[in-house]
């Protein structure tokens, strides 16, 4: 099958890191390959990171702040609190990513094409990734299906740590709620530490994502 084989010519690439010249590769030969069938064809390039890791430990850095913070100037701690969850909303918006430029130095590309029909009566939009996963605890099969489930877990802590130090500073506290903040903490650093440990991953050869 046609489909087979084209996934076959990928692979050819090995791994297809992020900003990676096999990457580049890849998108050249997709952008090709949706000319040879009647698309119109482009490569849209954008700037990115090669580890998808710094950015968002630089905004978990902000809650790891708030939690050493909370024991001992709670305003501080609200507004680490606050910042970092601006900056964690941003990153997985498009509203808000101040630390993009700091981060997103290397090129990479999307590839886009399109069936001009101006009479259609809708658009439909097809999305895949062609890149592929460096190895490592995240990306095991047994992980990636509970990502939703981790991130509103995360959404859930990281909003639960705000209202303790906010009540902290207002002289409500107590030892449960000290024992949430040290808990939520311990998470954070554990998530950081995931995310360094992942950034070493080599990319996963095949027909990965």
């Amino acid at each position: 099958m046609r489909i087979q084989r084209f996934l076959g010519e990928l692979c050819i690439f090995k791994h297809r890191a992020s900003a990676t010249e096999n990457e580049h590769r890849a998108a050249q030969h997709i952008y090709q390959l949706m000319r040879s069938i009647g698309l119109v064809a482009e490569i849209d390039e954008f700037r990115s990171q090669k580890r998808m890791t710094w950015e968002l430990v630089s905004v978990l850095l902000f809650f790891l702040i708030e939690t050493f913070f909370y024991f001992y100037s709670p305003l501080i701690a609200v507004i680490s609190g606050v910042i970092g969850t601006v900056l964690f909303i941003g990153y997985f918006t498009i509203l808000f990513k101040p630390f993009a430029p700091l981060f997103r130095m290397a090129k990479s590309n999307n590839v886009i094409g399109k069936i001009l029909n101006v009479d259609a009566p809708f658009k439909i939009i097809l999305t895949a990734h062609y890149d592929t996963a460096r190895s490592g605890p995240m990306w095991h099969p047994k992980r990636v299906t509970s990502f939703r489930f981790n991130f509103l877990l995360g959404l859930f802590l990281i909003f639960l740590l705000l209202l303790l130090s906010i009540l902290k500073l207002i002289a409500i506290s107590g030892i449960v709620f000290d024992i949430l903040v040290v808990l939520i903490g311990i998470f954070i650093l554990a998530q950081i530490a995931t995310l360094i440990y992942q950034s070493q991953g080599v990319p996963v050869e095949g027909a990965s994502d």
